[in-house]
């Protein structure tokens, strides 16, 4: 992992969920940016999720030691807000299962709100 990584000089400690990730699979790296950025700029506005990589994208995955819920709530949002134009399928790493105990079916986490989406569309290769 590399690149600049900034956060706060001084910060509370709770219990939470050290990360959420999906994966944007576009035809062109413009379209696959653009989706990243979407999706960063609908999460920023949850509570309790952050962005923490510069621009709020990040290009290789962070080591997980935000709740459950609204990192769930973020995945589900990000991901709606990513497909467009460009996105081929969206998926997920889970190396294996073993980059912490909690797992997010990002299925699951679409259909959770489906009915609230008003028919958005997102690509129809999400695994």
């Amino acid at each position: 992992m590399d690149g600049e990584f900034i956060c706060e000089d001084k910060v509370g400690v709770a219990k939470g969920v050290a990360g959420g990730n999906f994966l944007i699979l576009a035809s062109d790296q413009v379209s696959g940016l653009s989706a990243a950025e979407r999706a960063v700029d609908e999460i920023a506005k949850l509570p309790n999720v952050i962005c923490p990589f510069p621009g709020g994208v990040v290009r290789s995955g962070s080591k997980v030691g935000a709740r459950y819920q609204a990192v769930g709530e973020a995945i589900a949002v990000g991901i709606r807000s990513a497909a467009g134009a460009g996105v081929v399928s969206i998926s997920a790493a889970n190396y294996g299962g073993k980059l912490g105990k909690h797992h997010y079916n990002l299925q699951e986490l679409l259909s959770k709100n489906d009915a609230s989406q008003n028919g958005q569309s997102y690509p129809q290769r999400v695994r």
